[in-house]
């Protein structure tokens, strides 16, 4: 199957009404309990807006059986389904949701400026001369850390691993697109190209 990403504003579920109802559909009760620990409202769309885009998707792709477990590393799995994989990433007020036929990580990045201790801290000698050399460091910034969560979600570690440890320079893994304020990155081996679409539960 081709590889594919939706993403999701979930600036739609500030109303209340639409709130309750993606609450009402969405078949995971952990994740809903979920929901409800988090403190403020934007924790808890975001939440629910990747969980809505999972429940979406996954029957979408043909699948009914929507059992999710976690590994040991906390990494999300279909409990009995081994040829379908997924992953799930927001910041900002965007969710994301990616579903291949093989290991696939995804990070969504809401831009943010150069942070040179940051840099120092998690990106690899490369990757900081790269960004020293870019036009725009910002962009430049916001880039390699897109790149290399979502390595490091496709890998199956997160930041468990030293994010210092991997230079994500020169990968052929990674598939991007913008929108406005954010930078997307799915990082697969997944033969073939990526397609982003942006979803809406209010239709």
């Amino acid at each position: 199957m081709q590889t594919r990403c939706y993403y999701y504003d979930t600036t739609e579920l500030e109303d209340s009404v639409l709130f309750e109802y993606g609450i009402s559909i969405l078949p995971w009760h952990d994740r809903i309990q979920k929901i409800s620990r988090y403190v403020f409202d934007r924790d808890k769309r975001l939440c629910l807006g990747a969980g809505l885009l999972l429940r979406h998707m996954l029957p979408e792709a043909g699948i009914t059986d929507m059992s999710v477990d976690t590994d040991d590393n906390g990494k999300p799995f279909l409990t009995n389904n081994d040829k379908l994989f997924f992953n799930l990433s927001h910041d900002g007020d965007i969710a994301v949701c990616v579903l291949s036929d093989g290991p696939v990580g995804v990070d969504v990045c809401a831009d943010r400026k150069f942070d040179k201790g940051i840099a120092d801290l998690a990106f690899s000698g490369e990757e900081n001369k790269y960004i020293e050399q870019s036009d725009n460091k910002d962009e430049a910034f916001t880039e390699i850390w897109a790149e290399k969560e979502s390595y490091l979600k496709m890998a199956g570690t997160g930041l468990l691993r030293d994010p210092k440890s991997v230079t994500v320079m020169n990968m052929d893994c990674f598939f991007k697109t913008r929108i406005p304020g954010y930078q997307i990155v799915v990082c697969t081996l997944s033969p073939g190209e990526v397609s982003f679409t942006e979803w809406r539960l209010k239709k």
